[in-house]
């Protein structure tokens, strides 16, 4: 029981974290800014992808050894909502990868233009982000459990 609880304290740190870092990326990428804010973004961006991997080990420990039956989970739609939210979060999230990735190189105070693109996917993550504890509440009730015939 104990590393149940562990484990689901590791989870909501873990979502902590991811929130943290993509709020900071939000906060620091304005429409031009200077290489070493890249440089040091690209540190928070690998963070991000580490505590993306605890938030999933952590959640899939959850679903198939927690407290509750892993059928609990399986047969909830918000549950299936969840998971393919925090999963469009990921794959939003290799935008901004790759532009931190491509521009870290170079003279640290050259200033680099910011795509908006790469600032609507941070948005959009940060939604979702949002969202998704919604979604964990409704599915600790049992709202969105397909009820038997």
């Amino acid at each position: 029981m104990v590393s149940y609880f562990l484990l689901r304290y590791l989870h909501f740190i873990a979502i902590f974290v991811l929130v943290a870092c993509v709020l900071i990326q939000h906060l620091a990428l304005r429409p031009v800014v200077p290489r070493e804010t890249i440089v040091r973004m690209r540190k928070i961006n690998i963070i991000f992808a580490i505590f993306a991997l605890v938030v999933l080990v952590t959640g899939l420990g959850q679903w198939f050894y927690g407290v509750k039956p892993s059928q609990f989970f399986t047969a909830n739609g918000m549950m299936h909502t969840k998971v393919l939210l925090f999963f469009i979060v990921g794959g939003l999230s290799v935008v901004p990868t790759i532009f931190l990735k491509k521009n870290e190189k170079g003279d640290p105070g050259e200033e680099v233009e910011v795509p908006k693109k790469v600032v609507m996917c941070l948005r959009l993550e940060l939604l979702l982000l949002f969202l998704i504890p919604l979604l964990a509440t409704l599915l600790s009730y049992g709202i969105g459990l397909k009820q038997a015939a």
